[in-house]
């Protein structure tokens, strides 16, 4: 599911040409040697490497769409630019939540209560009800 799965979706995006791919992910999936990391991956079956091996074949996946179209479309036509051409190419977002609350506290605390960053730096608790309104406003 957290490897196998985005890949296939991935794909299946791409061949669709839908422009914007959302993968939710997890927290410290960069982070191996955390203890948030070993703990995870230890109590749920290797979820963490599966997880990683997921978000970097998406890295890869798009990265080599893109080359390839960004390839063919300057051959092909002259007259575009690498800005226009890039910004038709489809993209993708991976989203590192932290830990998820029991759906019985799953109160939406709004934007001012989340902390957005980028890379894979933090952790926390967040709703489920706050990472789909956050997910829907990335795709938006």
């Amino acid at each position: 599911v957290d490897y196998i799965g985005p890949i296939n979706t991935a794909k299946a995006c791409l061949l669709e040409n839908i422009s914007k791919f959302i993968l939710i992910s997890s927290t410290a999936t960069t982070r191996p040697k955390s203890l948030g990391y070993i703990f995870t991956n230890l109590s749920v079956g290797g979820i963490m490497d599966e997880k990683r091996k997921g978000e970097v074949a998406i890295i890869d996946c798009f990265s080599k769409y893109n080359k390839l179209s960004s390839s063919s479309s300057s051959s092909s036509s002259s007259s575009s630019s690498s800005s226009s051409s890039s910004s038709s190419l489809p993209s993708y977002t991976i989203i590192r939540p932290g830990g998820l609350e029991e759906p019985k506290q799953n109160k939406i605390l709004g934007p001012t209560s989340l902390e957005v960053s980028q890379g894979d730096v933090l952790t926390g608790i967040i709703s489920r009800a706050d990472l789909a309104e956050f997910t829907i406003e990335v795709a938006t």
